[in-house]
């Protein structure tokens, strides 16, 4: 179990779980906008496409290290997901002479908080993917092809700043053989895959 939750397995899990019913969101609002002819099965294959292409491009972006591609997809598949819950509360059900008011802000303030939190969870998901498979080492097999290998990090590193190699915790010492060396936290995280909360949990305790 301790394995599966580290392997990066789980964010995969979560992101197709949350990608699924983000792509159907968008789907559902191209067919209600789009003017484009032809019978229904050329639309809902139109539909289909466009909102798989547009939903896993924050995947791709994030794969490829474009950040800011990445959080402006995010940005508006939460548009569009807050247009799936809210459009017709806030542009129709909201203006009929009987409405209720405290019901609608309730249903409003509950999709606005689903998209965003939908949003969020396949940009930071697909950025924890991207970041394992960034770090993934790989070795050329007897075919040709790229395969991983298992990463290896010495029991013992030695500190630029001399003295006697440090010796515990592997991913400890080498979040402090990485600040010896001048990194920022920033790029402490990307080339470790360590969380931001571990790295500055370690950084506290070699200051201690």
């Amino acid at each position: 179990m301790n394995n599966f939750l580290k392997s990066g397995t789980l964010a995969i899990v979560v992101l197709i779980a949350v990608t699924i019913p983000t792509i159907v969101h968008t789907k559902s609002l191209i067919l209600k906008i789009t003017v484009v002819e032809g019978p229904d099965w050329l639309l809902q294959l139109y539909a289909w496409f466009f909102a798989l292409a547009f939903d896993a491009s924050i995947f791709m972006f994030a794969i490829y290290e474009k950040k800011a591609q990445a959080v402006a997809f995010a940005i508006m598949s939460g548009l569009i997901g807050w247009m799936f819950w809210n459009a017709d509360l806030v542009f129709v059900d909201w203006w009929l002479p009987n409405a209720n008011t405290p019901q609608l802000a309730s249903r409003l303030l509950i999709g606005t908080l689903i998209s965003a939190f939908q949003a969020y969870l396949v940009y930071y998901c697909s950025e924890l993917i991207a970041v394992r498979v960034r770090k993934a080492p790989t070795r050329r097999g007897a075919a040709g092809r790229s395969q991983p290998v298992a990463e290896t990090r010495p029991k013992e590193i030695i500190s630029p700043r001399g003295g006697p190699p440090r010796v515990g915790n592997p991913r400890r010492e080498l979040v402090a053989t990485l600040l010896d060396a001048g990194k920022p936290v920033s790029e402490i995280i990307a080339e470790t895959g360590l969380s931001r909360s571990t790295v500055y949990e370690y950084k506290k305790q070699l200051t201690l």
